[in-house]
């Protein structure tokens, strides 16, 4: 109770009285709910509610929605403490002044003492109920032990009576078969024997022609010690299947018996059937005919000796569009950029091959396979550049990138990296764009196909760990800090 006004009549001023503090107390509600009472009618109350933003509900006669807590508040006031404390006090008639009189009186009406050890009325009310309840609940299990104690034999007779018949009317509203579970059938073939054999048709649900298997099959059950047999070769482990499934798919010529030879080498000694089954459960054909390399298995083999071209576009701030061919060894993952123009043509691509095959010198001669696209920018004079330097063209497959995975990927950071945060301004400034990425990603981006090295790099860098309290580390920006390169400062 937060608020609280006493008097003999209800009126705009006790009300307000009342509000006051209850909204101090808890805040502005959303809702009133209040009867219909001249006091919560008044135009005051409306306005004031309108000016807080309250919603007044006015309950209609005999549907106290909203106010049952408080009707109920009344009724215990009215009919457990206040008629009881007037009366008790000889004070019948007297007006409770204020809150802390209420609160005092109903303290002294709840805690009164009872009882010389000065308990008081909530506290013994308690004892009182656990107690009850104990002594209830021994009393009733007792005498259900002493009605099934002295039941009679009679009273035993017709009970079985009662169950047989009704289990004669729950069978007659079942249509088909009655389905057993095994657990079913062990507890009738047990129960089948302590009754006579005579009576089974009387008692069991089933013919005595179905009773009997059932009761062999759970003596011999009883005495079944099949589970207790050693079983013969061991199953293999799962870490061993996979295993010997990953040396078949890395190695697709290899045989079972080989497989098991390099399981051997390894540590695990399995039988060739073993390694047979493995390879047949998981539909793993026999070497030599497995499927061939994919593509992926084709490059990975082929890196060292492979280098890939692909022509990718560039749009300047006024919309000219110039094109620029790439090139990207597999196997050290360089990147040469060789040159960047508005007229793609078949000349302008056979002097980007020589000035690369000039550039490269030496290396040239560890390559073996050029892979490029159709485009028809290319033409038979630029694999000729290649072919004269003892490189095979390998040309893909239309509309399948894939096949050229790595020089679209490369193109694709090309783009997130630097084009897509820099705007080109003509041919001259895109050469120089492109250079500097060039720098970049050969001399200092960390590859993970090389162990997260760079292209240029012959060997790793000192793995020392410095205190960075004790050494600065310096940015160097690199396009204007479109990307950035960090070192030690000596």
């Amino acid at each position: 109770m937060v608020g609280r006004r006493w008097g003999f009549a209800e009126d705009t001023v006790r009300l307000a009285a009342a509000l006051r503090p209850a909204l101090a107390a808890r805040g502005v509600p959303e809702y009133i709910y209040v009867d219909n009472g001249s006091a919560f009618v008044d135009s005051w109350l409306l306005r004031a509610c309108a000016r807080l933003g309250i919603e007044l509900v006015h309950s209609a006669p005999g549907r106290p929605e909203g106010r049952g807590k408080i009707e109920r508040f009344f009724r215990t006031v009215n009919g457990e403490f206040s008629v009881e404390i007037a009366s008790a006090r000889g004070e019948v008639g007297r007006e409770i002044k204020d809150l802390a009189e209420m609160h005092r009186l109903f303290t002294c009406a709840a805690r009164k003492v009872i009882d010389a050890g000065g308990s008081d009325a909530v506290r013994s009310w308690d004892h009182v109920r656990v107690i009850v309840s104990l002594l209830y609940r021994v009393v009733r299990r007792l005498l259900s032990v002493l009605s099934v104690l002295l039941r009679r034999d009679t009273a035993n007779d017709a009970e079985l009576l009662v169950l047989r018949h009704e289990n004669a009317v729950l069978r007659r509203q079942i249509a088909g078969p009655v389905r057993y579970e095994p657990a079913d059938r062990f507890w009738l073939a047990a129960l089948s024997g302590l009754i006579p054999r005579r009576r089974w048709r009387e008692v069991f649900p089933v013919t005595p022609g179905t009773l009997l298997p059932w009761h062999r099959r759970f003596v011999a059950a009883k005495w079944d010690y099949t589970a207790r047999r050693r079983t013969g070769r061991p199953p293999t482990r799962g870490a061993i299947k996979t295993l010997v499934l990953r040396l078949a798919q890395e190695n697709p010529r290899w045989g079972h018996r080989r497989i098991q030879g390099e399981m051997a080498r390894l540590g695990h000694r399995i039988a060739a059937s073993t390694v047979r089954g493995i390879l047949n459960a998981a539909d793993v054909d026999p070497a030599p005919r497995r499927a061939g390399p994919s593509w992926r298995e084709f490059l990975a083999a082929q890196a060292e000796g492979i280098i890939a071209a692909d022509f990718f576009h560039l749009d300047t701030a006024l919309g000219t569009r110039l094109y620029a061919l790439v090139f990207l060894e597999h196997g050290t993952r360089r990147l040469p950029i060789t040159g960047v123009t508005a007229q793609p043509t078949r000349e302008w691509a056979v002097q980007q091959a020589r000035n690369l095959a000039a550039d490269l010198g030496v290396r040239m001669e560890s390559l073996r396979f050029l892979l490029r696209d159709r485009d028809g920018k290319y033409g038979a004079a630029f694999d000729t550049v290649f072919e004269a330097e003892e490189l095979e063209v390998i040309l893909s497959a239309p509309r399948v990138p894939r096949m050229n995975a790595h020089c679209e990927r490369i193109i694709g950071s090309i783009r997130r990296e630097m084009l897509d945060h820099v705007l080109i301004v003509n041919e001259v400034h895109a050469r120089q764009v492109l250079a500097a990425y060039r720098r970049h990603y050969n001399a200092h981006r960390p590859h993970q196909a090389r162990q997260q090295l760079p292209p240029d790099a012959k060997e790793r860098p000192d793995a020392t760990v410095h205190d960075l309290d004790a050494r600065r580390v310096l940015r160097t920006r690199i396009l204007g800090g479109v990307i950035n390169e960090y070192c030690y400062i000596a």
